[in-house]
């Protein structure tokens, strides 16, 4: 952002910082630039930063990492305890794909949505003050980093105002979900490649 204290919105200039990034713009420029008079109704979703639990759950990300972390070591280095990052519950995420399916044509052909809510941007410092109210033993040992380039924020207030979208979980429900998984021991080797993406 070239504000950093600015909210991105969906007409904010996009500035990809992985290929797999830049293949996403630019999937969405030939969807919703080139194919726009077409028959095809395309719409791109925005996905804030998922966690929770899902049928594969998946510990790459930071809210369930930082909790099983926490919950089996008792601890969580944080690089760039500053850095903002936007969260939303993979049962929202999923919620607005369904709902952006059923919603009228006029509203969705060529649109694009932030997906998450706009009071849920958090930094990781904000996270692991969250992961502590629910697991006591918790210890943050902060490194600071000079940069981040996922530093963001993000206004979710258009797929609300136009589509009626609304979250039902937050951060701290998410991770009191994944410490009841990991409680329960239902989740033996939660390290495993299995439950990760990278």
């Amino acid at each position: 952002m070239s504000d950093p204290d600015s909210f991105v919105i969906e007409t904010s200039e996009l500035k990809p910082v992985s290929l797999y990034a830049e293949l996403k713009v630019a999937f969405e420029k030939w969807l919703l630039d080139d194919m726009k008079n077409s028959s095809m109704c395309a719409t791109a979703l925005r996905f804030s930063t998922v966690y929770g639990f899902s049928p594969r759950i998946r510990f790459d990300l930071t809210v369930n990492e930082f909790t099983r972390n926490v919950f089996l070591h008792g601890e969580q280095e944080i690089w760039g305890p500053e850095f903002n990052r936007p969260y939303c519950h993979v049962d929202d995420l999923a919620r607005a794909v369904v709902l952006t399916i059923e919603s009228e044509e006029e509203k969705i052909k060529s649109e694009v949505f932030n997906v998450g809510n706009t009071a849920e941007n958090y930094t990781k410092r904000n996270l692991m003050e969250e992961i502590a109210k629910v697991i006591p033993w918790t210890k943050a040992v902060y490194v600071e980093a000079a940069e981040d380039p996922r530093d963001y924020r993000v206004n979710s207030d258009k797929i609300k105002d136009e589509l009626g979208f609304t979250i039902t979980k937050r951060v701290p429900d998410g991770i009191r979900e994944i410490y009841k998984i990991m409680q329960s021991g239902l989740i033996t080797d939660s390290y495993s490649e299995k439950f990760r993406n990278i």
